[in-house]
């Protein structure tokens, strides 16, 4: 999934978003607590290092650096994993203030749509029921016309 996708949150309530935003939070708190146990555990092992060496037990130096850069490589992959979190909690934080006010506006298309079904018209059919309305004003309006046209007719013709 792209990033832009995964931080997206449009088309979220703002409930359904705070939620994503809280996962995501502490999906990052629990990468920068891993992060905290592997550098303890990382400077351990330098420690064991640095003592095996200082005892002159060279047997248990080379396993204890193997096992110190082991510790620095899933050190600096937790610490990029926490970078990207930290980075988009942060977008999607920014993102929640519109997502509440949007909240409170009306989606005036899902308004004509509902109001046209509760009406017994089919969404998507405006155009038509315009057209038609159109046509009965026009219609209205012709016979309106004719009905003048006779009443004018009778008033010249009886006076």
């Amino acid at each position: 999934m792209s990033d832009f996708n995964e931080t997206n949150l449009r088309g979220l309530t703002y409930e359904a978003a705070a939620a994503v935003v809280l996962e995501y939070a502490t999906a990052l708190k629990k990468t920068e607590q891993a992060t905290a146990a592997a550098r303890e555990e990382e400077a351990l092992w330098k420690r064991r290092a640095a003592l095996a060496l200082e005892k002159g037990m060279s047997e248990l130096v080379a396993p204890a650096e193997a096992k110190v850069t082991e510790l620095s490589a899933k050190v600096a992959s937790l610490e990029a994993e926490r970078a990207a979190l930290s980075a988009k909690v942060v977008r999607m934080k920014e993102q929640l203030p519109l997502l509440k006010m949007g909240a409170k506006s009306v989606d005036t298309d899902l308004l004509l749509s509902e109001l046209t079904m509760a009406a017994g018209g089919i969404p998507g059919d405006e155009d038509k029921a315009n057209a038609a309305l159109k046509l009965d004003r026009e219609l209205g309006s012709a016979g309106a016309d004719a009905a003048l046209e006779e009443l004018k007719r009778k008033m010249t013709g009886g006076s």
